[in-house]
């Protein structure tokens, strides 16, 4: 089984298990205080489609960006960075020491 939570390629348990991924993603930034939706059918059109759900982590990334959080690459991670690109996300308490 392949990891990560698109949907392009899959078959329909592939695809089930993608869908768990997003929704788990999807809880866990609601979780953290990251999102809040105005009603369960807003909730579950996030993670219906992946590229819905990664247009909601590019916009809680630039909220993060915007309001100062965001953590940039450390030295170590920087030749990546450059290579593949940052995503610019608070990161979760506790979770790295620079």
């Amino acid at each position: 089984m392949r990891e990560g939570y698109k949907n392009k390629n899959r078959n329909d348990e592939e695809k089930s298990n993608a869908l768990e991924k997003r929704e788990d993603i999807r809880d866990r930034m609601i979780t953290d205080g990251h999102l809040r939706f105005a009603d369960d059918a807003e909730k579950e059109k996030a993670v219906k489609n992946d590229h819905v759900l990664d247009a909601v982590i590019c916009c809680v990334a630039a909220a993060d960006y915007l309001r100062g959080p965001a953590v940039k690459p450390s030295e170590d991670e920087k030749k990546r960075a450059r290579k593949e690109g940052w995503i610019w996300v608070a990161e979760k308490q506790g979770s790295r020491s620079n």
